[in-house]
């Protein structure tokens, strides 16, 4: 089962801007915003486009045609790996299962991540030119470039911020305006940076993984997420099992996980524990406790319960839950 969707998403994106680029060009010629000199000039360098874009498309669909069939849990770790930025267990894993996997979508994308965390803004620049036709919005693009100024401000570089905001911020007037303070406040420039950087950050690293239709987590953390979700109660903070991965104090994977909610009780066997349903019939004693049907088929009829150590021989009566 090839469980990668990065080689079909790409192959998508790639269709998708050459369709949008084709069609921006005869819009601009239909409305005469452009000459028939550049139309045609415009047309060359398109051609050359589709033919680059469809040896991509034949590449993409000969390496799908060549993927093994691999094992969805072990995908799924190695996407993991990715998602982590540990691309040498990543390769180590893929390896040894024969798995191919799509490394240099992740690599690409942390390798602009730390960029930018060094106030690198370059690499983002150039992801967003190459796929902006791909971008909900247009924040990605205003929100860096609000943040570079923000940042040269910070670091007493005004003559260049100067120069930013005439270059590159003129189209963004509103969104200036609460900036342009920092040009004379080098101190609150710094303090917003420090505040915003971080999140900034991981806002752009999410966009980006957007791109490619990949969500902030690993499919495999939604998968040990939903588990945990299983077992977390609200019994996990009035006593600690070893043995419950919510409750294990090691683990500590309960913390960010939601309680799991049932919009129906569950009942459980006075005796066993087990979960009472139609195939474990529950039954229930004079003394109002509730025992399964295989409980009480395994002790023959005489319950001896673990609890209180009481035997009851008479036979109890069926429960209906409504």
């Amino acid at each position: 089962m090839d469980v990668s969707l990065i080689l079909q998403i790409t192959a998508n994106n790639i269709v998708k801007t050459t369709r949008r680029t084709i069609e921006k060009l005869f819009s601009l010629h239909k409305a005469g915003k452009i000459s028939e000199v550049e139309f045609k000039a415009k047309l060359d360098k398109l051609k050359d486009l589709v033919i680059k874009n469809t040896e991509n498309l034949k590449a993409i669909q000969r390496q799908a045609e060549e993927r093994n069939k691999a094992d969805a849990t072990m995908t799924f770790i190695v996407e993991h790996f990715n998602y982590k930025g540990c691309f040498a267990s990543a390769n180590l894993l893929a390896s040894k299962f024969d798995i191919l996997h799509d490394q240099d979508i992740f690599k690409m994308i942390e390798n602009i991540k730390n960029e930018l965390k060094q106030f690198n803004f370059t690499p983002a620049f150039e992801f967003y030119k190459d796929h902006r036709l791909l971008f909900k919005t247009n924040t990605f693009d205003t929100k860096l470039k609000l943040h570079r100024f923000i940042y040269l401000c910070s670091q007493g570089n005004i003559k260049e911020a100067l120069m930013y905001l005439m270059s590159d911020l003129k189209k963004h007037s509103l969104a200036v305006k609460r900036v342009l303070p920092f040009l004379v406040d080098p101190i609150s420039a710094f303090k917003t940076v420090d505040e915003s950087h971080e999140a900034l950050v991981e806002e752009i690293h999410a966009s980006m993984l957007e791109v490619f239709r990949l969500t902030k987590e690993s499919r495999l953390s939604k998968i040990v997420e939903y588990g945990m979700m299983a077992f977390k109660s609200q019994e996990c903070f009035k006593e600690k099992n070893e043995k419950c991965p919510s409750c294990c104090p090691n683990l500590k994977l309960r913390e960010e996980v939601p309680f799991n909610r049932h919009e129906q009780s569950i009942i459980l066997c006075r005796g066993s524990g087990k979960e009472l349903d139609d195939q474990n019939q529950p039954h229930a004693y004079d003394n109002g406790h509730v025992y399964g049907d295989d409980f009480i088929k395994e002790n023959r009829g005489f319950v001896v319960c673990p609890r209180t150590g009481k035997t009851y021989s008479k036979y109890p009566r069926v429960c209906y839950f409504v």
